[in-house]
């Protein structure tokens, strides 16, 4: 049986609005990470092995930017631009 997992996961909450999508390779988060609030983009992130790792962009509710910056294995964050 093959149980590494691979592709794009979902995840809603109870009334059905999605919260989260992100990108799994060999069962780790690997790739784009999107965050949702009221059915609104609010974050996006990347990972890399299951790393935080790599630029961020935070989202205001109206969907402009908020702040922008980067992040190095899930512990160092950078604010390199604020809108």
């Amino acid at each position: 049986a093959n149980d590494v997992l691979k592709g794009t996961t979902k995840e809603y909450d109870y009334s059905g609005q999605l919260v989260r999508k992100n990108r799994i390779e060999n069962s780790e988060n690997h790739g784009i990470k999107e965050i949702f609030s009221n059915g609104k983009l609010t974050q996006i992130s990347y990972f890399l092995h299951d790393n935080h790792t790599g630029p961020y962009i935070s989202f205001y509710p109206d969907g402009s930017k908020n702040y922008e910056g980067y992040v190095i294995n899930n512990s160092q964050y950078y604010t390199t631009k604020s809108y």
